[in-house]
């Protein structure tokens, strides 16, 4: 099936630059003062990753630091991606999509830990939260195979008659809901994944379930990197890996919080609301990442399982700032899929330790939503707030949108 894919890889919270503080001097006259540097590279799962570090790198310990921790980084982004890449041969995720139905394959560490995350996930968001959308994501064009530069490119309009017929539409949206029934073990110090017996056959071509961990992957990915940090004892700066994940850190000595930019989900790269944000974990997902436009309709790279087609909820932009990256990750694709009334009520019930704000599209109207509403300031005026918040921070939504 022809498609093509717009792509727009953009920061969807923008950092501001470290702050200037001074750090003293080596004792020699020369100046250790504060300073940042910035490493990164696209060499992964055709994602951005980067590091900026704050610190007086006068001291040349705290240089050598610093390139150890980015080449740590890097290993650590590379076996990630042997691991969890689908578009990797040999990965464990691979290894487990070319297995027959039924059949028990096995997967590395990191595999196994981040399939344990995604399932249980999946159970906490009522299945909204799936990863087995794989032939859902591929037939709607959003399958890594179809990305072949690392850089935004346009595409030409889809016209009707390229988009998926209703068959393989039902079919993969079948196949998707068995990832329940994914099963994953420990055997004699190794590790194994289950394949379902399910299977679907759509004009002659039997289909068993495949899976894509990409984005719980990424989130994975700046947990460990965080990690990395700390260890090697930094206090300011942040990781970004794709549009998806951030994690912060402080930004100086003199300002301990920077200024986090919303990308506006309907705009050309500015901003819509911002907040700021210290030592925490960022995710978004958005519908204006990656999509194509037929017949007046956006089709977007996040697949709504029960649908088995792009999310069409009204909620074009979900950010959560908490908790771990990869579960962030995770919960807000979820939140995207449930539609407003079912996000607040999530939110409200399961999230109340998590900022989370929210774009949501209603008769061409353009509302902001969060349990955050105190601490967020609005930059664009064709933005207006939709809810107020209780005592407990739980959301309340105006008229206009209830």
């Amino acid at each position: 099936m022809k498609v093509c894919k717009k792509i727009l890889l953009c920061m969807l919270g923008t950092i501001i630059a470290l702050s200037c503080a001074a750090c003293g001097n080596d004792g020699k006259g020369n100046s250790n003062g504060f300073s940042k540097i910035t490493a990164s590279t696209w060499e992964y799962m055709n994602t951005e990753a980067r590091l900026v570090l704050g610190g007086c790198f006068g001291d040349e310990k705290t240089k050598n630091d610093s390139e150890k921790l980015w080449t740590d980084i890097c290993n650590m982004l590379n076996d990630v991606q042997n691991s969890l890449s689908a578009a990797v041969n040999g990965s464990s995720v691979d290894n487990f999509n070319c297995a027959s139905a039924g059949e028990s394959v096995k997967i590395d560490y990191t595999c196994y830990t981040v399939l344990n995350i995604a399932k249980q996930l999946y159970i906490d968001t009522d299945g909204y939260f799936n990863p087995a959308v794989y032939y859902s994501v591929d037939m709607y064009g959003f399958a890594p195979r179809y990305f072949v530069e690392a850089l935004p490119y346009d595409c030409e309009r889809v016209s009707t008659d390229t988009m998926p017929s209703e068959n393989y539409i039902s079919a993969f949206k079948q196949l998707s809901l068995s990832f329940g029934e994914v099963t994953i073990f420990q055997e004699n110090g190794e590790y194994y994944a289950t394949k379902p017996n399910t299977t679907v056959e759509v004009e002659g071509v039997t289909y068993s379930l495949k899976i894509d961990l990409g984005g719980i992957g990424k989130g994975y990915a700046c947990d460990l990197a965080n990690q990395m940090i700390k260890s090697y004892g930094f206090e300011y700066g942040y990781f970004s890996f794709g549009s998806s994940s951030i994690t912060v850190l402080k930004n100086s000595p003199e300002q301990s919080t920077f200024r986090l930019g919303f990308t506006d989900p309907r705009g050309t790269g500015g901003e819509y609301i911002n907040t700021d944000v210290s030592s925490c974990n960022i995710s978004t997902s958005g519908d204006y990442e990656k999509y194509y436009i037929v017949d007046g309709v956006r089709y977007c790279h996040i697949i709504n399982a029960y649908t088995g087609m792009p999310v069409q909820t009204g909620i074009i932009s979900v950010t959560i700032i908490g908790g771990s990256s990869a579960v962030s990750d995770a919960l807000t694709t979820a939140l995207m899929a449930m539609g407003l009334n079912n996000a607040v009520q999530y939110i409200n019930e399961r999230l109340s330790d998590y900022k989370v704000y929210f774009a949501y599209l209603k008769e061409g109207k353009k509302y902001i939503i969060s349990n955050d509403i105190n601490n967020l300031r609005i930059s664009n005026a064709a933005y207006s707030l939709a809810n107020g918040v209780d005592e407990n921070n739980y959301i309340i939504l105006n008229r206009d949108v209830a």
